[in-house]
């Protein structure tokens, strides 16, 4: 320790002045201490208060400290010596913060904020962290903090006074917790016991023995004066003060207590009971036990006893007595009837004629006598009830257990002379005891386990800690566990063994078993023998050859399947009790569930290196289609400098990349194009997102391209993607013109005028002539006004046909009409035919486009404007598919040349990955093109009656993996769900995409609900619905995602409208939906609300027919077969398609013969050559499609087999959704190998 100025000179070396004298120890030691050279400075000097306050000090009895000055120096008393334990006397004198460090952290705030405030401070079992020897100790203290001030009311220093509450603290943690184990332990007692805390003996246990003893009333926390107010006057509170002041326990004996019951009437019990004083570690009384037994039937018995010996006989031989004794304790002869003598080994006449004391001992066990005699004699000197359980042994050598209980009856003299009582067989409620005992240690043993197991993570280290705890516990000789392994057999896993067997490993059939076992695992039945030899189910099996004499199998089964289990082996015959097999499944289910949770743990692992693997794969892909696409793909800085651009740059402009990285692309812009490009590129540096922005760039050859671009700024890059337009700007050039000219051709015949309308602004444009007619400003009209601004010189009769029609046309794609008359200026009628379009733009905006012409003079044009509508809605189609297919055509063409070039190097090896490329790109056209035939309501459907909740729940495990585990999925499948007949694929894909869907809408994760119901549409709904009314099956998914706007709701199923961001989703997945359910018959709805979630509705309709009878064609997979000769006509307009099945057929064995139209087709059927099979296209040329042929070709071979295939498929091959027999459909794009199979399954059928 660092020293401070002045010395500790020895005691009584200076003399002191008065206010130092007495002080005892420390009185000394502050006289002798060398003040000269500190900071207080010599005691004669100290100031007033000081002196005063130190006096104080010294002459006090209780802990005092004195902390002087700014620095807070120390002084103290002999009472508060011991606090500073080995820091004394070193800290008399020094700065409080030197020697409290350790705990200045605490005290340091307290005694800053009296120097400041003036205001005294207390504190109650504060925990200070104080070292002691030089090791921290967890102390605990009651102290106070008091301002010393001068005359002016400044704080000069800081009176302390406090003692240690440590033991107190630590002894009531220690008194509460054995309170709590206490109150578990006497829950399941039978006598009533309760447990009395605080002066006035408030009720904390009670148990419900004591609670049916009292009538069954409320006394928890309640006194005993309150809640038994009639043992007041009796005596019993003033007995139980008593107790608790002198810490002596009270016992009674058949004592009269009167007690209201649950009928309100007062009865008398007698009770044998005790008050037992419970003391902290100082022996302060600091709670009551009381144990009472009920023992008013027994009272009565023992005065009946009284009356007649024989009655009493009687009645201790139907109870569970051992005998009553008489002991003469002066003569030391004790009298016992005949059943007593024999439990204590002493001969009956012998006990009846009285013997010593000490010849009723000899049957004790040793480890009880010297505690019993003590026990004895206490009663005889107290004669107080005598009451003591101890052990006795029986003639087979087992042993019991007794209560004993007497009194001793004194002379005058106050000396005991007879000492009388009885014996009870205790046995059974010890055994009951040592049981509670033995399931408690079980608890602990499988707690400590399951923290065992839960800290490690390798499920094979999960299983063997399992085996070797569970064996050492039980004193097994093997345990072990087992799985099922395929091809029948099982395999061991992890096991523990002893010296007295050999351990199982390896493999062995199932059947090694033996039937009976088998059987019984099977049926998830526990297996348990005490004796495998003797045991005839066992003694045949392969266990007692492997040397297991007495076993128990636990099986183990997750998702209802049996997977494995559990197995305890003994080398020689064993009783298993039941609470050793209670154990040995509780710790076979905990460590499989452990187990489980760690293999799951470690399959998550090698997912996420999955993942990783398939990141990587598809950067790779990502890269592969920045080289190849046609579109421009470039990155920027937010200032528009390039950074990168894919190879596009040189076939769509000519620039090499070198010509333009590094610079902005003002150099190439069309100066008409610059400004607004320079603010796009500012708009996007913001943040803000561009989407269809068109401007023109400079090629190497001097000439313009048009550019439409989309792009995203992250972080402090530009995205973007550039698609050349040039070619589509020029068709919309030319289009605008025939609109024109279109105009000048009304205006020359009469025709009243154009206009188009935006239902979803509500905005309305119309053309002059329009204008002057319906009394609209034709500057209004040009700029656009509310569409009830046209609706002004409407005959009101016609008005409303006029608006229903709106209301149903403007709303759903498709072409209206309607005639209605227009009141003119002069107030003549003109008659007015109105023909509109309503289409669905780029990103799902419904546009209107409409004319009004003379009907008597217009005619002609109506088939002019309808194709020009027509055209208008495919040019906005073809804008959304342009790009998506460029891509995909690019990728098939440039893995074909390729593919070529390398096949003339000579690289062949090099080939298949270009296959790879151009079969993926042709797979990715065709879900393209199913998705949109979806979206059109035109793809080919198998349906089939299905029942949605076997569908549901076969499905549930794919969803959940696709949704992943931070997604919980619930699912409810209503009672008498009806069945559906749609396509089962299609329904499965449909709710896998809503799932998915949930998913994206909560990123965070959350619930997804899946439900299905039965609903009854009635008309109106169905109006409003758009679908038919009648009984339908209601399909929902539910979440709890961001939810929708109105805005977004509108345009859900527009095909390529997406949310999400670019990339991440093609826009098709709710139109492909939406078409399904309109095909099937039925429809979808969506409910939401921005913040609230989703549901989205698939409603089908419901199945009243028969279930289809076997399986569809093309369930099961087929392995072609060789054709053995047979003859397949193969009907096909495209010569490629044609030349590709008719060499594949070949290569299968068949003999084709080729067609290219209907006609040739039915020339080759009615030939005589033989025909198995018909292939045919559905869409031919020449007039007549596929199913015209097969029906011709029918006429002439009825039994001939047909397999279509279509690109399109048209509704004429399906008719109403069934083929007839013999008759298959396949859409295009197939592989070969699944046309061969289907081909077979039709031949051979």
């Amino acid at each position: 320790m660092a020293d401070v100025p002045g010395t500790m000179p020895e005691k009584g070396e200076v003399a002191a002045p008065a206010f130092l004298s007495g002080g005892g120890d420390m009185g000394e030691r502050i006289r002798g201490f060398d003040w000269s050279a500190h900071p207080f400075g010599p005691p004669a000097t100290w100031p007033a208060a000081l002196r005063t306050a130190l006096s104080i000090c010294l002459h006090s009895s209780f802990p005092t400290a004195i902390y002087w000055g700014p620095e807070l120096r120390l002084l103290y008393n002999d009472a508060w010596a011991p606090i500073p334990a080995d820091r004394h006397p070193w800290a008399l004198g020094r700065q409080g913060m030197e020697v409290w460090a350790d705990i200045w952290d605490v005290v340091g705030p307290q005694f800053d904020a009296v120097l400041r405030t003036g205001e005294g401070f207390s504190a109650y079992d504060q925990m200070l962290a104080m070292e002691r020897n030089g090791v921290p100790r967890e102390t605990y203290w009651n102290y106070s903090f008091t301002p010393i001030v001068d005359d002016d009311g400044a704080v000069l220093g800081v009176l302390n006074q406090g003692h240690e509450t440590t033991a107190k603290v630590l002894t009531a943690r220690d008194n509460r917790a054995e309170v709590e184990r206490m109150r578990e332990m006497v829950e399941q007692a039978p006598a009533a016991i309760a447990l009395l805390t605080g002066q006035r003996h408030v009720i904390t246990v009670a148990n419900p023995a004591y609670r049916t003893l009292v009538g069954g009333r409320e006394v928890l926390g309640k006194t005993v004066a309150d809640a038994l107010p009639e043992v007041v006057e009796q005596g019993f509170i003033d007995l139980l003060d008593a107790v608790r002041g002198t810490g002596v326990a009270h016992r009674a004996t058949g004592a009269s207590v009167w007690l209201d019951g649950a009928d309100g009437a007062r009865n008398e019990h007698r009770l044998d009971f005790v008050y037992q004083p419970v003391k902290d570690a100082a022996g302060n009384v600091i709670a009551i036990f009381v144990e009472a037994t009920d023992v008013t039937d027994r009272f009565a018995a023992e005065a009946a006893l009284r009356e007649s010996e024989e009655r009493l006989h009687h009645a201790l031989g139907a109870s569970n007595s051992v005998g009553v004794w008489d002991w003469d304790v002066k003569a030391d002869r004790v009298h016992a009837d005949e059943r007593f003598a024999r439990h204590y080994g002493v001969d009956p006449e012998r006990a009846a004629a009285g013997q010593p004391i000490r010849a009723f001992m000899r049957n004790f066990h040793p480890d009880d006598i010297a505690r019993v005699s003590g026990e004895i004699n206490a009663a005889l000197a107290s004669g107080d009830l005598y009451s003591s359980d101890y052990r006795l042994r029986r003639p087979d050598g087992s042993w019991m257990w007794v209560n004993a209980q007497g009194r001793a009856v004194h002379d005058a003299d106050g000396r005991a002379e007879r000492f009388l009582g009885v014996s009870f067989d205790i046995t059974d409620r010890k055994l009951a005891e040592e049981e509670l005992r033995r399931t408690r240690d079980d608890r602990d043993f499988v707690f400590e386990l399951a923290e065992r197991m839960r800290a490690i993570g390798d499920p094979d280290d999960i299983m063997q800690a399992a085996v070797e705890t569970l064996g050492q516990r039980l004193g097994a000789d093997r345990v072990g566990f087992f799985r099922y392994v395929g091809a029948g057999e099982i395999e061991f896993g992890a096991g523990w063994t002893t010296s007295a067997v050999k351990p199982l490993e390896g493999r062995m059939p199932v059947a090694t078993l033996g039937g009976w076992v088998n059987e019984h695992l099977e049926a998830g039945e526990l297996l348990v023998t005490d004796d495998s030899r003797a045991d005839p189910n066992w003694r045949d099996t392969v266990f007692p050859k492997i040397g297991m004499a007495a076993g128990v199998g636990v099986p183990m089964r997750r998702w209802d399947r049996l997977e494995g289990g559990l197995y305890v082996h003994q080398a020689e015959p064993r009783k298993w009790t039941s609470e050793e097999i209670g154990l040995i499944e509780e710790v076979a289910q905990l460590s499989w569930d452990a187990m489980g949770r760690a293999e799951a743990v470690a399959e998550l692992r090698l997912r996420n290196e999955s993942l990783r693997e398939e990141v990587e794969e598809r950067t790779a892909e990502r890269d592969r289609i920045w080289d190849v696409s046609q579109d421009l793909l470039l990155v920027s800085d937010t200032a528009g400098v390039w950074l990168a651009v894919n190879p596009a740059l040189t076939t769509m402009l000519g620039w090499e990349p070198e010509d333009v990285i590094g610079r902005t692309s003002e150099w190439m812009e069309h100066p008409d194009d610059r400004a607004a490009t320079r603010a796009e590129v500012a708009q996007l540096a913001i943040g803000e997102t561009t989407f269809g922005f068109v401007n023109r760039f400079r090629a190497r050859n001097g000439g313009y391209r048009t550019i439409s671009w989309t792009a995203v700024t992250i972080e402090d890059r530009i995205y973007a993607t550039g698609r050349d337009v040039t070619a589509e700007e020029e068709q919309r050039a030319e289009l605008a013109r025939s609109e024109q000219r279109t105009r000048l051709a009304l205006s020359a015949i009469n025709g009243v005028g154009t206009w188009t309308y935006r239902p979803d602004i509500d905005l309305f444009r119309c053309d002059t002539n329009f204008a002057r007619l319906y009394g609209v400003d034709p500057t209004d009209g040009a700029r656009g006004i509310p569409i009830e601004g046209a609706f002004r010189r409407i005959e009101p009769d016609d008005l409303v046909r006029l608006k229903a029609l709106i209301a149903k046309s403007h709303n759903r794609p498709g072409d209206a009409q309607i005639e209605y008359r227009v009141i003119q200026e002069d107030g003549s009628v003109a008659w007015v035919l109105s023909r509109t379009n309503t289409s669905i733009g780029e990103g799902g905006t419904r546009v209107v486009t409409g004319v009004a012409v003379d009907i008597t003079e217009q005619r002609r044009l109506e088939e002019t404007l309808r194709q020009s509508q027509k055209m208008e809605a495919v040019g906005q189609l073809t804008g959304g598919l342009a790009h998506d297919f460029n891509n995909m055509l690019t990728g098939i063409s440039g893995a074909l040349e390729m593919m070529q070039l390398r096949i003339g190097q000579g690289r062949a090896s090099e080939v298949p990955r270009y296959i790879d490329a151009a079969q993926g790109a042709a797979k990715r056209a065709a879900a393209l093109t199913h998705r949109l035939l979806a979206f059109s309501r035109r793809q080919t459907l198998d349906p089939r009656p299905v029942d949605p909740g076997p569908l549901i729940t076969g499905l549930e495990e794919i969803i959940r993996r696709a949704v992943g585990p931070a997604h919980d999925i619930g699912i409810d499948i209503h009672d008498g769900v009806w069945r559906t007949r749609v396509d089962p694929n299609q329904l499965e894909n449909a709710l896998l995409n809503l799932c998915i869907n949930a998913r994206d809408a909560m990123p965070e994760g959350g619930h997804i609900e899946i439900v299905a119901s039965n609903q009854a549409v009635e008309e109106a709904d169905a109006r409003a619905w758009e679908m038919a009314p009648g009984d339908y099956v209601v399909l929902c998914v539910a979440d709890e995602g961001s939810g929708m706007s109105p805005e977004v709701i509108a345009r859900a199923f527009d095909p390529f409208f997406t949310t999400k961001p670019l990339g991440e989703g093609t826009g098709l997945g709710l139109s492909m939906i939406y078409g399904f359910a309109r095909q099937s018959g039925g429809a979808i709805r969506i409910e939401s609300a921005l913040g609230k979630g989703t549901v989205m509705r698939l409603y089908l309709p419901r199945h009243h027919g028969a279930d289809a009878k076997g399986a569809a064609e093309g369930d099961a997979q087929i392995i072609p077969r060789p054709g053995r000769g047979r003859s397949v006509l193969v009907v096909d307009d495209e010569p490629t398609v044609r030349m590709l099945v008719t060499e594949q057929l070949a290569e299968l064995g068949y003999s084709a013969i080729e067609a290219a139209d209907g006609a040739g087709a039915l020339a080759i059927l009615g030939s005589q050559a033989v025909i198995d099979l018909l292939v045919t296209d559905v869409g031919l040329p020449g007039g007549m499609n596929g199913r015209q042929v097969a029906e011709a070709a029918r006429m002439v071979r009825p039994e001939l087999k047909v397999l279509f295939v279509t690109g399109f498929a048209e509704q004429s091959v399906l008719a109403d959704g069934e083929l007839p027999p013999g008759m298959g459909v396949m859409t295009k794009p197939f592989t070969m190998d699944v046309l061969a199979a289907r081909i077979d399954a039709l031949v051979s059928g």
